[in-house]
């Protein structure tokens, strides 16, 4: 009976392993090839300094 149940823990220990239990895989949305101006451009526009600097920008241009 304890070889039994043993045995059955093994088999358990074998199919839930996190090794063999595998998560859905997520669409990668990303684009596959990027070039390098591609690439400044959304880092510049995604900057926090540079877009609080347009942003300031806009607000001087508006007060004068």
């Amino acid at each position: 009976m304890e070889r039994k149940l043993r045995l059955l823990l093994m088999l358990f220990s074998c199919c839930f392993s996190p090794s063999v239990v595998f998560a859905q895989a997520t669409a990668d949305t990303a684009v596959k090839a990027l070039t390098l101006k591609q690439c400044i451009d959304f880092a510049l526009r995604n900057q926090p300094a540079v877009r609080q600097a347009s942003i300031d920008e806009a607000i001087n241009e508006k007060n004068i």
